[in-house]
């Protein structure tokens, strides 16, 4: 018998604020943007002018970098025939230029490129098929150009050439968290506190309890808590989106092989002063595994990088220094 189960949007982490809004000066409200829910809770005289910045920055962010947008940076790329010369802004030219970075510094785990696979799976917005487990053959087939090395980067004339024509690219590894740091510099320009949460990554510029939930049923609601204070906190999961078949969890992060990544994780959180590299950094943690992890975190501990990995197994490992990982969660053992 097969099940589907789609987990299309969710609240993975809960902030326990250490601290009350007022009425005046503050402001609560939740909208829609990069495909999932974007809360803020803001408080200062700026409040709402902040909002609003907030509010339009990540709108022409999210048509900037989506697969969806034909007139979109990484729209037109992925629309381009091999051999021409692509125009892109600043922001996308950031973007990419971490993502290489990135892609090197993991022999290929984190990799933008992957989208031809993930549209496979059926993960893809663009998916015409979903729930369905591609055969090996399939796999096979399109792991030559899900390689991030056949797009060329020109950081000096902000272009970029495909060469291969089916190069297909999606900066969503790590484009929410991008989006809740430039939130983020919004709050600080208008000298305005508060949370801003982006379907799971969070960012809360004073001092709160984030509680992160448990990503399997429990008795306990909450698997742990971090304190954090003008950081960033993300979280990749198995159960984010999946599905499963023949009692098999197939979900939405992909490893090398073109597979859903094993490794026995659940998820990983991280807690980094960059949220678009904490979001790029839980990825790419997920694919690698925990030893793999903690060399690819060395090079980035200037960035306060602390990292929560929990497995099938109901174990807890932590990463870096920092922060304290206080576990609730009973089922749940460090070890």
């Amino acid at each position: 018998m097969k099940k589907l189960t789609h987990v299309l949007a969710i609240l993975i982490i809960f902030v326990i604020c250490t601290s009350c809004f007022t009425a005046c000066g503050s402001l609560n409200m939740e909208v829609t943007a990069f495909g999932t829910f974007l809360s803020l809770e803001l408080k200062g005289e700026n409040a709402a002018t902040a909002a609003e910045e907030i509010l339009d920055t990540l709108n022409a962010t999210e048509l900037l970098l989506s697969i969806a947008s034909s007139d979109g940076d990484i729209g037109r790329i992925n629309a381009a025939p091999a051999g021409n010369s692509i125009a892109i802004g600043s922001q996308t030219m950031e973007l990419l230029i971490m993502a290489k970075k990135l892609y090197e510094q993991t022999d290929g785990a984190f990799n933008p490129a992957l989208l031809p696979i993930v549209d496979l799976w059926g993960f893809s917005p663009l998916s015409t098929q979903k729930n369905i487990v591609p055969s090996d053959d399939e796999i096979a087939a399109l792991l030559p150009i899900c390689d991030f090395d056949l797009l060329e980067i020109d950081s000096q004339n902000l272009t970029v050439t495909k060469r291969h024509s089916q190069l297909k690219i999606d900066l969503g590894g790590f484009a929410k968290g991008y989006a809740v740091g430039l939130a983020a510099e919004i709050m600080t320009k208008h000298g305005v506190d508060g949370i801003v949460n982006l379907g799971g990554n969070l960012y809360c510029s004073y001092r709160g309890k984030i509680a992160v939930t448990s990503p399997r049923r429990s008795a306990a609601q909450y698997n742990g808590t971090i304190s954090i204070e003008g950081a960033t906190i993300c979280t990749s999961g198995d159960y984010e989106r999946y599905f499963e078949q023949n009692a098999v969890r197939y979900h939405h992060i992909m490893g090398k092989d073109g597979t859903p990544a094993g490794n026995g994780l659940v998820s990983v959180t991280v807690v980094c002063d960059s949220a678009a590299l904490g979001d790029a950094l839980s990825t790419a943690f997920f694919v690698l595994g925990y030893e793999d992890a903690l060399n690819l975190a060395d090079m980035y501990k200037q960035y306060g990088v602390f990292a929560v990995f929990l497995y099938e197994d109901k174990s807890v490992r932590t990463l870096g220094d920092g922060y304290e990982y206080v576990l609730i969660d009973g089922d749940y053992h460090f070890v």
